[in-house]
Order: C-alpha cells, then sequence, then structure tokens
C-alpha cells in the first residue's frame, strides 16, 4: 500500500500542477480517493519537495539542519566584499576590499581575514591565520567557489594533513548558510559604525569580532567599563560564542540546537551501483522549467561515512556529494535488503583535484612523452627479441639443411653399392656360361 506522499509525487510527476489541482485528481481517481489525502498534504508535499518549482530562496529551512556535535568540529568559511564609504573616501590608500569569515558552527565564535585578492594564494594566507587563531577543524565547510577547487587550496589540504591536521573538506550545495548569517550580522555592526565615522573598515574590524563573539554591547561608549555592559546570547544556543566554547556549557548548548534543528525531509536510501543525478546551478539563461538534476544519471561508487556525515562518491565528480545533492533515477541490484551491510565505509582517497586548461596540457606532454619512452623501449627489445629468434631459426632451418644432404648423400652411396653388386652378379653369370 503506498503513503500518502508516494501517491502525491506519482501524481505529480504525471500532471505538475498545483495543489487544489492535484486534489482534484487524486479525489477523481478510484484506486486513491479512500486514502483521505486531502490540499493540505499536498501543500505540505510542495513546501517540501525537491521537485516542485521553487523562487530564489526555495531553499532555506526546507533541508534537514546540520549540528556539530562539539567546538572545533567543523567551520564554515565564505568570501565576502566590503565598499560601503571606501572607494570614495579612500583613494589614495583604500582598505582591502575582500574578506574571509570564518565561524564555528558549534560556538558561532567568528573570525574575519582582510584580503586584498581572491586568488588561491591569498586564500592560503587567510587560512593559516585563520587556523592559527580559531585552531584546526575535523571539517571545513565552503561553498563551490573557483578559487576553494583550485589547486593552491587543494595543496593547502594536503599540507595539513602531511602537518598532522587531517581536515576534511566539504562543500556545501548552494551557500555556506552558517557563514552567511554570521557575515549579516558583521556587516550590520560595520555599516553602524562606518556610518557614523567614516574610517577604513579594518580599524574597526577587532571591535566588531570582539562585540560578536563575546555577545555585549557596550552601554556607554564613551566610558566603556566590561562590567557595565548588557549580553546577548545567540538564539541557537542560548550562550555568546565565549560562554559557549566553556566545556560546561556544550551539553546545554547542543540541545538547544537539537531542539530547534529540522529534519523533515526524508531521503530513500541510496545504495552503491544506483543510477542517480546530481544537482547543478542553474545558468542565468535557463528558466525555471528546467529541472535542477540533468537528465544524465550517473553510478554511485562508493559510500563514504565520516564525521557524523554521509557522503556519496559518484562518476565525473572529485568530491562526494551529500545525500540533498542526489535524486534517485534508478536502484542498482540488490545484494543486501539492509541498509549498511552492502556498503561497509572505507577510507576516502581524494581524487585529483580540478587543473586548469595549461595544466592539463604540461600535464598530458609529460605523460605523452613517457608513453613514447616506453614505446622506444618496448619496440628496442622487440626489435633484438626478432633479430635473436631470426639468428635461431636461421641455424635451425641450415642444420636441418645439412641433415637432409647428408641423409640424400647417405642414400646415394648404398644406391651406387647396391648397383655395384647387381652388375657384379650379372657379370658372374655371363663368365659363368
Amino acid at each position: 500500500m503506498p503513503t500518502k506522499d508516494e501517491v502525491i509525487e506519482k501524481f505529480y510527476k504525471r500532471w505538475e500542477e498545483g495543489a487544489q489541482r492535484l486534489y482534484k485528481r487524486i479525489k477523481d481517481d478510484p484506486a486513491y480517493n479512500t486514502m483521505g489525502i486531502t490540499v493540505k498534504n499536498i501543500t505540505e508535499w510542495i513546501q517540501r519537495s525537491h521537485l516542485t518549482v521553487k523562487p530564489k530562496f526555495y531553499y532555506k529551512g526546507k533541508f534537514n539542519s546540520f549540528v556539530a556535535p562539539e567546538p572545533m568540529h567543523t567551520f564554515q568559511v565564505d568570501l565576502f566584499n566590503f565598499n560601503y564609504e571606501q572607494k570614495v573616501n579612500f583613494e589614495d590608500n583604500p582598505p582591502p576590499p575582500h574578506g574571509l569569515i570564518a565561524v564555528d558552527v558549534f560556538t558561532k565564535k567568528v573570525h574575519v581575514v582582510p584580503l586584498e585578492s581572491k586568488d588561491g594564494p591569498s586564500w592560503m594566507k587567510a587560512m593559516d591565520e585563520i587556523i592559527n587563531k580559531m585552531g584546526k577543524p575535523k571539517a571545513i565547510m565552503t561553498d563551490p567557489d573557483a578559487s576553494v577547487l583550485g589547486n593552491e587550496m587543494q595543496e593547502w589540504f594536503r599540507r595539513m594533513k602531511k602537518r598532522g591536521a587531517d581536515i576534511q573538506h566539504t562543500l556545501t550545495r548552494h551557500h555556506a548558510s552558517f557563514a552567511e548569517r554570521s557575515l549579516r550580522m558583521f556587516k550590520y555592526l560595520m555599516y553602524k559604525k562606518v556610518k557614523k565615522d567614516v574610517r577604513p573598515w579594518t580599524e574597526y574590524l577587532s571591535a566588531v569580532l570582539e562585540q560578536m563573539n563575546t555577545g555585549r554591547m557596550p552601554i556607554d561608549p564613551n566610558n566603556r567599563e566590561r562590567g557595565d555592559e548588557k549580553t546577548f546570547p545567540r538564539n541557537s544556543t542560548g550562550f555568546t560564542p565565549e560562554d559557549a566554547a566553556k566545556p560546561e556549557n556544550w551539553f546545554e548548548a547542543r540541545n538547544n540546537m537539537e531542539i530547534q534543528s529540522k529534519h523533515n525531509r526524508k531521503y530513500k536510501s541510496i545504495y552503491v551501483g544506483d543510477k542517480v543525478k546530481v544537482w547543478r546551478q542553474k545558468s542565468i539563461l535557463e528558466k525555471e522549467n528546467v529541472s535542477d538534476f540533468p537528465d544524465d544519471p550517473v553510478e554511485v561508487q562508493k559510500i563514504v561515512r565520516s564525521l557524523g556525515q554521509t557522503r556519496y562518491v559518484v562518476e565525473n565528480k572529485s568530491i562526494p556529494v551529500l545525500r540533498s545533492d542526489l535524486w534517485l533515477h534508478r536502484a542498482g541490484p540488490r545484494k543486501d535488503a539492509k541498509p549498511g551491510k552492502l556498503d561497509k565505509p572505507e577510507p576516502f582517497k581524494q581524487a585529483e583535484p580540478y587543473m586548469s586548461y595549461k595544466l592539463r596540457r604540461i600535464r598530458q606532454r609529460e605523460d605523452n612523452k613517457t608513453k613514447r619512452e616506453e614505446n622506444r623501449a618496448a619496440k628496442a627489445t622487440a626489435k633484438a627479441k626478432a633479430k635473436v629468434d631470426k639468428v635461431e631459426t636461421t641455424r635451425k632451418r641450415q642444420e636441418e639443411a645439412k641433415k637432409r644432404r647428408e641423409e640424400a648423400k647417405a642414400r646415394a652411396i648404398e644406391a651406387r653399392k647396391f648397383e655395384a653388386s647387381i652388375r657384379s652378379a650379372l657379370k658372374f653369370r655371363r663368365a659363368k656360361k
């Protein structure tokens, strides 16, 4: 017996209509009109389903929540620009136009590094400063930015692994939501300060970071004292980032986040060998009727479970993807009916990072050179072997020819002897007559 969600999904895939029309079609169908499906059920399914046509920020509040188990577990990093009153007032010596914000997903502690450029080396220096300031996490989440997927950042992750800090890199589907929420708060506080007294934004950086991390707002800015301040805890944890980092508050902070977390979306189990469609970002010119999941299903090659998350290694993807990025297209052959026994987690081997066209050509030339040398060596070996085989064949043929000549010579001698004996016998007979 199918569930209500399965029936609604079946009708939506066929007709792709709104809640009222789908309700009318289900009600008119004698096979399903007794299941008690209401317009409210269809509306709730449309709101949480990834198949429906969605507005720009449809994903906010629709996906399942991620709750980090402890501090220093997951950092989320994002790049931003800050140009408010900067270029106009500081043309001769403008402050850095970019910045890199990092937030601890558990404690909500924030650190910002100003950047002059958005290239790979600048990212590496900023990440080193973040690690020195906030510590080494177990995982770093970023959005799929070209700078993060470049060779420099992949080299940075490999370098950290050699130093003993195996930091896992995870890509978010749309945006780095934790980092963007902290960034909105950061820009709100920074705008207030710059608007009141126009200076380079980097001069207010330490004050804004202290205000965000301690959660304290000074009552009298001109006569500020540490105790004479009002504390504003975060709604998600119930503590300020400074207090959430204390071990005695970890249990309560995590409970507060778990209570507010959402786990409404239910996903079908995916196994190794299944065919899936991978989510992709639409281009600017594509309309809303174009699906987010392209019509080229790929096979699931491996399932990796680490740090409380399950990720899927699929064809043509160098970095594993989350379950929310996959749409089950066709189930593969099942070796075991129970999830978890078919695919045991194996250590994930990082695939080759993204390479530019120039670097790919250099690598291709090196590979071609190696292949040519191997072909030359193989040809030389084959030529020498053929030469030896030819000499050996010639020698065998000469020996066989010699043997045949000797046998022919022996037969000729025997024939001459037999002919001589016949002649002598005939001569003896004639003499006797």
